[in-house]
């Protein structure tokens, strides 16, 4: 979401995302204008959210790894094929008019996310929503220490430098209540640098 509104505010344009994945052709659920989740492509996919220890479904809500059947597809057809996506369904009836469930925001990867004490995780995008959402920070890049538990954050900052540097200590420190060590810094950010997806070095 603070991606979203990100660029939203800098483009001065209204987003709209998806979710899909090459087994999906790409397209696997999109928004409506309302925005609050995906509508799911019911008659070319069963989406089903399972515990990724037990693979047992989880109950509705709650958040789990997506599991993909396709339904008419004749050449290679997946069943229940673990996308390694985190997910969640909303079962609230859509604002516009749509009573089926919808899937929720993906929340990363199973290989991209830790998860710390106190039922807290680490995953780009939990530093997403933590770092971007107020707008002082305009990027930055993340390492995590396995082996001393530190997770290092390098801020680049859209104003003041040292507004930037104090908004990102005080939400990540609020946030992880001391299940990790933090180390916080600010410096430029290139966003020619490094190619794929973003992620926080150290994990995968």
């Amino acid at each position: 979401m603070s991606v979203k509104r990100f660029l939203e505010n800098t483009w001065k344009c209204t987003v709209f995302t998806h979710w899909g994945m090459t087994e999906t052709g790409y397209g696997g659920g999109v928004q409506c204008g309302a925005r609050e989740g995906y509508h799911m492509r019911d008659l070319d996919l069963l989406l089903e959210v399972v515990d990724p220890e037990t693979g047992e479904p989880v109950l509705d809500g709650e958040l789990g790894e997506l599991v993909l059947t396709t339904l008419r597809r004749t050449g290679m057809p997946l069943i229940r094929y673990r996308t390694g996506d985190l997910g969640r369904f909303i079962v609230s009836p859509c604002p516009c008019g749509t009573l089926k469930p919808r899937l929720a925001e993906v929340e990363g990867r199973l290989t991209d996310v830790i998860s710390l004490s106190g039922g807290k995780r680490l995953s780009m995008h939990v530093l997403d929503e933590l770092l971007l959402s107020s707008g002082i920070v305009r990027d930055f890049a993340a390492s995590y220490d396995r082996g001393r538990n530190l997770l290092s954050v390098a801020v680049m900052a859209a104003g003041g430098e040292e507004e930037a540097l104090e908004e990102a200590e005080r939400s990540l420190n609020v946030y992880f209540e001391g299940a990790v060590l933090l180390e916080v810094s600010a410096r430029e950010i290139s966003p020619y640098i490094g190619s794929g997806k973003r992620k926080i070095d150290g994990i995968s």
